[in-house]
């Protein structure tokens, strides 16, 4: 094979290679948010859905939640539950689609830029999310048609119960 023709197979090789993982770059930018935000040590987030509030802290390898009442222990770590899903979508396994960037919101102070997008789980509704990320590559809150969670990552301990 010559230089020229190996030349034109390289993209169909990189289409080959990384079928998985090829996304569209809106989606790629969520994607790295969620990533990165699944990979911080700790995160305090609060759903508000049919006028429930749900709080949800992450610390130590732990989950503690709460609703309505006292903290509760978790045995299970959450934010390794979601590194475990970003890896699925990474892989391809729960298509990541119809990205796109919506605009600006002010999230606790922090301003962030707002994204779209549509992720198929399953078993799960398929509705569009609506991602708020900050400049440091952080998810600071997302909603759906009828959720909508804050995240916090600094200064978040586990709760003394």
């Amino acid at each position: 094979m010559n230089r020229s023709s190996a030349f034109q197979l390289l993209p169909l090789l990189f289409v080959i290679s990384g079928a998985a993982s090829a996304l569209e770059p809106t989606c790629e930018t969520y994607l790295r948010a969620a990533e990165k935000s699944a990979a911080r040590p700790a995160r305090h987030s609060i759903t508000e859905t049919g006028g429930l509030r749900m709080e949800v802290i992450v610390a130590d390898g732990r989950s503690y939640t709460r609703v309505g009442g006292p903290w509760k222990s978790q045995k299970m770590d959450l934010l390794a539950a979601e590194r475990r899903l970003t890896a699925e979508i990474r892989a391809g396994k729960y298509p990541l689609t119809a990205c796109r960037k919506i605009g600006g919101e002010i999230v606790d102070g922090i301003p962030t830029t707002v994204y779209a997008y549509t992720l198929k789980i399953p078993g799960l509704s398929t509705g569009e999310t609506r991602a708020s990320i900050g400049a440091d590559g952080l998810v600071y809150a997302q909603r759906t048609s009828d959720a909508h969670t804050r995240h916090r990552y600094h200064g978040v301990v586990a709760p003394s119960r």
